[in-house]
């Protein structure tokens, strides 16, 4: 008999369709892990050398009026992901509503899905918190991989920001990231790292009292570590996972991930909540994870009119998102310690007193935390150093936000500015980025004064006008399109020699 004519082991780590695996069975993961590794080549994910499609799924997908391993009623679609479809259900021996978590059949064949699907029941199910989604029941069922959780009547964090048109009170924001803090630490206290914590995962609805109830969702990329991991971790060591708007620097980087992950998801939540859009945007994945690796976070941008932003909670955002995890806060409790003392007016004021004289407390680093990271070897540079942008124009083939983030790569910090009167103290040197706009760079190169070296960046210019910028005081000009390799190779000529134009 060869190896083609021999008896394939059936889809799913049961024989029976309608039996259930419970998430706490110890026999659970090696049987799930067997089933999986040893499903036949045409039913497993296909590699990206022979682009071929996966074989048909093994089953439907349930429709309303369903009844799945014979007490759980579809009774509508809640929502659908890249992974699988969330239906609203009823318990039917409890009479109570369910939400039944079903992954896409092309996907359950995959044998990193199905044990990722197991991961998630298992985690959930350790997790046992008010702030927390519930795991009810876990198994397969005519193929189908389900996950059966209590239902939270209510709607995503990300869907509730979405209908904002101004950011949600101060007050808001605390009780919200409060609670996703007592998620975070039940669910550190236990080894789990959630690896994907943003809106979309974030449910808000109400307790019994009425009361907003936070809860978080989609233990999809939990880390577990500690005596309850029995297994590989699902993540290879050269993979990247997560959502790149609330990644950390050490997931953008495959490196080892611990609860300081989750606080940086938590900073960019923050964040969000705070200016309605993450701190990092880009045009493609690829800008953000740049970004999120290297560039600081910028200010956070407020309504004119609304609420102050205070100080001490400016300080924590900066601090969720420092670069490096040792940086971050310790704890989510910690995180929750601060967040209180940063919205508590009378905390706020013993801690940064307003009269003249005073010292306020902490370490001066607490007090002006400050990014620090090293540059790369061979930029010149041996820390991160600032300099100021001024754009008079926004152009592809200008300095853009990829440029940017191409210089902070290298240890050059673009620190934005509006107008030549508002450069930083801290710039050692000014981009001007003027286009076409030419004969503003006069006017502008003398408000700027000689203090710094000035690069300015043009459209159109041959060498007669690159002279004349140089005689009215430019240090050096880079035609466009600008690239980061071309604009950091100077500007580190600047700062490595101080040079200043004659």
């Amino acid at each position: 008999m060869t190896d083609d004519d021999k008896p394939r082991p059936p889809l799913g780590p049961v024989p029976r369709p309608t039996e259930v695996l419970r998430p706490d069975d110890p026999e659970v993961a090696s049987r799930w892990t067997q089933s999986f590794s040893t499903l036949p080549d045409e039913q497993r994910s296909p590699t990206l050398a022979s682009r071929t499609m996966p074989a048909p799924p093994p089953a439907v997908e349930p429709k309303p009026g369903d009844v799945i391993a014979g007490r759980y009623r579809i009774d509508g679609l809640l929502g659908a992901g890249g992974m699988g479809k969330v239906y609203r259900g009823w318990h039917l021996g409890l009479k109570v509503p369910v939400a039944v978590k079903v992954l896409h059949g092309y996907i359950a064949v995959q044998d990193e899905a199905g044990r990722r699907f197991y991961r998630e029941a298992r985690a959930a199910t350790l997790l046992s918190h008010p702030n927390a989604v519930h795991v009810i029941d876990f198994g397969v069922h005519e193929g189908l991989l389900f996950l059966v959780m209590e239902f939270i009547d209510g709607q995503s964090l990300a869907d509730w920001i979405d209908e904002l048109a101004v950011p949600p009170s101060l007050a808001d924001v605390g009780d919200i990231v409060v609670q996703l803090t007592r998620a975070l630490e039940a669910a550190h206290a236990l080894g789990i790292v959630h690896r994907d914590l943003k809106p979309d995962n974030v449910i808000l609805g109400r307790d019994a009292t009425g009361a907003r109830l936070v809860k978080v969702v989609d233990f999809g990329l939990a880390h577990l570590s500690g005596p309850q991991e029995d297994g590989p971790t699902l993540t290879k060591a050269d993979a990247v996972a997560g959502t790149p708007d609330y990644m950390s620097p050490e997931q953008c980087r495959s490196l080892k991930v611990g609860p300081s992950t989750d606080l940086y998801a938590l900073g960019c939540i923050l964040t969000e909540l705070l200016q309605l859009r993450p701190p990092f945007s880009g045009a493609t994945p690829i800008d953000v994870i740049s970004q999120h690796m290297f560039v600081p976070p910028p200010p956070v941008e407020r309504p004119e009119n609304g609420e102050a932003m205070p100080l001490l909670l400016e300080r924590l955002r900066v601090d969720l998102l420092a670069k490096q995890p040792h940086d971050r806060p310790e704890s989510a409790a910690a995180v929750r310690a601060r967040l209180e003392e940063a919205l508590d007016p009378e905390a706020h004021a013993a801690r940064l007193p307003n009269r003249k004289g005073e010292v306020p407390l902490g370490s001066r680093q607490e007090r002006t935390p400050e990014w620090t990271a090293k540059a790369p070897l061979g930029s010149g540079l041996s820390t991160a150093q600032r300099v100021a942008l001024l754009r008079l124009v926004e152009d592809p083939d200008g300095v853009t936000q990829e440029c940017a983030t191409g210089l902070a790569a290298q240890g050059i910090i673009a620190l934005y500015a509006s107008s030549a009167g508002a450069i930083a103290a801290e710039a050692r040197a000014v981009i001007l980025d003027v286009g076409r706009r030419h004969d503003e760079v006069g006017r502008l190169l003398g408000t700027l004064g000689s203090e710094r070296p000035v690069l300015v960046c043009a459209q159109g210019v041959g060498a007669a006008q690159v002279r004349a910028f140089i005689e009215a005081g430019a240090a050096d000009v880079q035609r466009y399109p600008v690239g980061a390799d071309a604009l950091a190779r100077k500007l580190t000529r600047f700062l490595r020699r101080g040079r200043t134009p004659d």
